[in-house]
């Protein structure tokens, strides 16, 4: 989760709503505020969905306990369709998004998807780890992630046609995966 403060001083932040709080890493500061951010983890993830849409507003505290109300208005609509994009693109979401097949499951299918790649379309594994070094380069360590962001955005075309010739022979979300792990693999991130 990533989040822009409009104050370029800003250096601390919390974010709490229903009961669930969450502390974020200050990870850049930008002309236009400081960028925060914040992982959750996979067995937080259904404390978090539930508190963000159960609770009609939540809570943001930086520097020296300012306080701003923030609307979570709309918050239940933007799980739904993410719900509904993931089921119609074959994505798995951790619970408690659509259900899916547990985590070993997936990382499984992906490393036959890219075991599948390798042998029978190498030059398309080449062409994302090519794309993921040269869009990661030059960038500061480690990598803030938002650079990773525009990073991941620049090998699109690269990891699309990865995603076809992959999905000739292997599930459409394991294919995703497949091409996610070569681009982070060599994306030094």
């Amino acid at each position: 989760m990533t989040v822009l403060i409009k104050d370029t001083r800003a250096t601390v932040a919390d974010l709490r709503f229903d009961s669930y709080a969450l502390h974020l890493f200050n990870i850049q500061s930008l002309p236009q505020g400081t960028l925060f951010s914040a992982e959750i983890s996979r067995k937080d993830t259904k404390a978090f969905v539930h508190g963000l849409t159960s609770a009609l507003e939540g809570e943001l505290t930086t520097d020296g306990g300012a306080k701003t109300q923030i609307s979570l208005a709309g918050t239940s609509s933007a799980v739904d369709a993410l719900n509904a994009y993931a089921a119609s693109n074959d994505l798995a979401l951790p619970p408690p998004f659509t259900p899916n097949r547990p985590a070993k499951d997936e990382l499984a299918a992906d490393m036959q998807a890219l075991t599948f790649m390798k042998s029978a379309h190498p030059a398309a594994v080449d062409e994302i780890a090519s794309c993921a070094r040269t869009s990661t380069v030059r960038l500061p360590k480690p990598i803030s992630p938002n650079d990773m962001k525009q990073a991941f955005l620049a090998c699109s075309e690269a990891r699309e046609a990865f995603r076809m010739l992959c999905a000739e022979g292997m599930p459409n979300s394991a294919c995703l995966g497949a091409a996610s792990a070569v681009f982070l693999g060599f994306s030094g991130g």
